[in-house]
């Protein structure tokens, strides 16, 4: 099996960031409502990002990157547990450029956003941990991944930029 690895899935695996560096200072901060927003709230942007991800080929670009970053930010505005908010704060950020053009998509990359899909909806409504203390482990893979391809990206958009500056991304590339 480790024969039939690509370098670049190995170098993924080596790939750790510090993910536990502060957010941003000007990430805005959940929505007054966030603490109250309900069930079917968040189903409806859960159900937008699914419907994005459906509309996303697994070896293309998304078809509609402008609903998958409202989706995504959507959510990130409705929850209140740092962890959880990092993985949609990074994927926010990754969607942003892929709407902007600044980014190319691919299916690493649709794999991972579909591990933020997942993981968002365990824990906000499988396991009920909306405002609570997510399993940091299970949010931290994807937000790795997502993490992995801009670290590897040379495009300039702000909101890569501001990945690249908060998890030091320069300090994890190979010398």
């Amino acid at each position: 099996i480790a024969n039939t690895w690509s370098a670049d899935a190995a170098a993924n695996v080596l790939f750790s960031p510090d993910l536990d560096r502060p957010l941003p200072q000007d990430l805005p901060a959940p929505a007054p409502t966030a603490a109250h927003s309900g069930r079917e709230d968040l189903l409806a942007h859960l159900g937008a990002l699914r419907d994005a991800l459906g509309a996303w080929p697994d070896d293309g670009t998304p078809t509609d990157a402008s609903q998958l970053a409202k989706a995504i930010e959507a959510l990130l505005a409705r929850v209140q547990t740092e962890p959880l908010r990092r993985m949609l704060w990074v994927a926010s950020s990754i969607a942003s450029a892929l709407r902007d053009g600044a980014l190319t998509a691919n299916r690493s990359m649709r794999q991972a956003f579909a591990g933020v899909a997942r993981e968002a909806r365990q824990t906000l409504i499988d396991d009920n941990f909306a405002f609570s203390a997510p399993r940091a482990e299970a949010v931290d893979e994807p937000t790795r991944q997502l993490l992995y391809h801009v670290a590897h990206s040379d495009s300039s958009h702000p909101a890569l930029d501001s990945l690249r500056e908060t998890f030091e991304l320069a300090a994890q590339l190979p010398t």
